[in-house]
């Protein structure tokens, strides 16, 4: 089956566009990107993006496509080769990136975009007959520079919402805590054609209140994040504005057992930009996330510190809004998990304690919570395809009586890397 992949984040536009060797001549509104034309030489060549409009090749009869010239048509243009006397040579919708593998000039009548067959090798003697392939409908794939930044970030303050439980005394007290968080990352979709670099900054307010064995604690954070896409998309930047908050609860049922849960909702706003100020420059859409996480661990003590063994459930929603200058509706996905991990602490002298943890996450249905987009003109944009996820942490904590300073660092799906520095105070 042939997988194509299209530059999908591309507007339709009902102008036309119109190239003759004899002269050129444009419709406001149309635009291509990419390839050689050579008007004097008479020459249609190289990888050619339509992004907008319909699009009009007249070839005189010298005139040529040269073999090997791809198009890439984007979903509501058109892409027509004529002759000079007007009639049809082929056409290409929207929505699909041909090949050409032989020369066209203005004398054909057609064009063929089919793979040259190879030859086929002399049988051995008395060869095992090979049953007829049965062509199948090739199937179209579209895809739009896309992330899971949001999501990252949520993640972020569900970890710090579970750490501030954790250090959260039960003897009444308040404690107040301000962390820095950064992010540096990168991502390589399954499907091979979304891939990113990330960065992150930002800033979290997390307070806690102990009530005997009960814990309240609650929180707010704001991230800013920007997306570098490669290869395929390469050129197009996203900005991301990220807002959370935080509610947290834990339960001391003994001594060294407890149960502790998060609650976090994250409003994102996305906003992409092309260095060619084309198609998706200005486009925007925002995505909502909620994640709740329930923890049980059991503590195991030593002289200088102890391991919390803990497993957990937990069910993450990512709600994707319109993209209404791409005509693409909203997405949706939303996925039970459970994880299992261990965290453990160890003081290394009076004044400061080492701290870390090793966790894994497992979705139930197996599906990414950034799911397919449907457009209007009737084709799907693919979700994002990534895998359940690691994550390692480890970081210090030095002590200065009633106050404190918090260093960590945390590597999530072996690609994220979040930086986290914290002043807090226990009172």
């Amino acid at each position: 089956m042939k997988k194509i992949l299209l530059l999908g984040a591309i507007i339709a536009s009902v102008n036309a566009y119109s190239l003759s060797f004899n002269g050129v001549s444009t419709g406001s509104g149309s635009s291509y990107s990419g390839g050689t034309i050579s008007t004097s030489a008479g020459i249609f060549s190289g990888n050619v993006t339509i992004n907008a409009g319909d699009f009009t090749l007249t070839l005189n009869p010298t005139d040529r496509i040269t073999a090997g010239t791809s198009v890439t048509v984007a979903p509501g243009a058109n892409f027509k080769v004529v002759n000079s006397s007007g009639t049809v040579i082929g056409t290409i919708t929207g929505g699909n990136t041909f090949n050409f593998t032989n020369q066209v000039t203005g004398s054909d009548t057609s064009f063929n975009t089919l793979p040259a067959p190879s030859p086929s090798p002399s049988p051995s003697p008395n060869p095992t007959p090979t049953p007829t392939p049965i062509p199948g409908t090739p199937t179209t794939k579209v895809y739009i520079p896309r992330s899971k930044v949001d999501l990252e970030l949520t993640k972020n303050i569900t970890s710090s919402g579970f750490k501030s439980l954790e250090d959260a005394q039960n003897n009444n007290g308040t404690g107040l805590d301000i962390q820095y968080i950064g992010g540096a990352g990168r991502y390589t979709d399954n499907s091979q054609v979304i891939k990113y670099d990330s960065k992150s900054n930002g800033v979290a307010l997390i307070g806690t209140k102990s009530f005997g064995n009960f814990t309240l604690g609650g929180g707010f954070g704001y991230q800013k994040s920007k997306v570098k896409y490669k290869e395929t998309f390469d050129g197009i930047k996203e900005n991301l504005d990220s807002y959370q908050f935080m509610l947290s609860g834990k339960y001391n049922f003994t001594e060294n057992v407890d149960l502790a849960s998060v609650l976090t909702y994250s409003h994102n706003s996305h906003k992409y930009e092309n260095r060619n100020k084309v198609a998706i420059e200005g486009t925007k859409f925002n995505s909502n996330i909620i994640d709740f996480q329930t923890r049980f661990g059991s503590k195991f003590s030593g002289n200088t510190g102890y391991v919390k063994p803990y497993i957990g459930l937990g069910v993450t929603r990512v709600e994707e809004g319109a993209i209404d200058k791409l005509n693409a509706s909203k997405a949706r996905g939303t996925s039970g998990n459970a994880n299992v991990g261990v965290y453990g602490q160890v003081a290394l002298g009076s004044a400061v304690d080492l701290f870390g943890n090793v966790e894994y996450e497992h979705r139930f249905n197996r599906k990414s919570y950034h799911r397919d987009r449907d457009v209007k003109d009737g084709s799907k944009i693919e979700g994002l395809d990534y895998d359940s996820g690691m994550k390692l942490g480890l970081g210090l904590k030095y002590k200065f009586s009633k106050f404190n300073m918090t260093t960590a660092y945390e590597l999530n799906d072996n690609k994220n890397n979040v930086f986290k520095v914290g002043f807090g105070a226990e009172f």
